[in-house]
């Protein structure tokens, strides 16, 4: 079993390696962002998992998964740029409805204070492929669009569950017996041998996509 220390050395590992001499493609400089931030996250929850705090890392750990599935989708489709297109485009779209969503909330856009992030420039991306849409809209189509994503979609809705205030977070937390009292919560998950094993595929699919863009 890895320990979460050793898993947490790797990422640091990672996230030492200079990528400001990398010369990449759009599609490129994307995959090594996600690669970093999921070793990042990697990091912190492998600390966390080492202080004994496991479960709270829950969230780290959705976001290492919900990367392996996009990357893993990503090197599936023949043009990656238009996959990328297709998701960021939902991104703009949800950001478009934002300030609608924020007036009927009673906070109009125009608030003082209130700074709203500019729409992504895509330009780059190419034409958009509506076909590419529903794998970009959600992680499930993502997950079902990609050959052997189901352990990294079932890993991913596991972590979710501790990700959100759901009836499973309030009772890792504070279970409770059938006499109505609080009772020692179980031992807090430990992530560091799936962490490990993510940041070996990550490398190792963001490998073989950085090659593909031309690395």
């Amino acid at each position: 079993p890895a320990a979460p220390e050793y898993v947490a050395d790797v990422a640091r590992a990672v996230l030492a390696v200079d990528h400001l001499q990398f010369r990449t493609t759009d599609v490129g400089a994307i995959i090594v962002g996600w690669l970093r931030a999921a070793h990042d996250q990697i990091l912190a929850a492998a600390e966390l998992t080492a202080a004994g705090h496991g479960t709270a890392a829950a969230p780290n750990v959705r976001l290492v998964f919900e990367v392996a599935i996009r990357l893993n989708w990503l090197r599936g489709l023949d043009d990656r740029a238009a996959g990328l297109r297709a998701q960021f485009e939902e991104e703009n779209k949800l950001l478009s409805k934002h300030p609608d969503h924020l007036a009927r909330m009673g906070l109009p856009a125009d608030t003082e204070g209130l700074v709203l992030p500019d729409p992504a420039d895509l330009s780059s991306f190419g034409p958009l492929d509506e076909s590419l849409a529903s794998a970009a809209r959600a992680v499930a189509n993502a997950a079902s669009a990609s050959s052997f994503a189901g352990g990294y979609y079932h890993a991913w809705y596991a972590s979710t569950q501790y990700a959100h205030p759901t009836m499973r977070m309030a009772r890792a937390y504070a279970p409770r017996s059938s006499f109505g009292l609080f009772t020692t919560p179980a031992q807090p998950d430990d992530w560091a041998d799936r962490l490990h094993a993510m940041s070996l595929m990550l490398c190792v699919v963001a490998a073989d996509l950085l090659m593909a863009e031309g690395l």
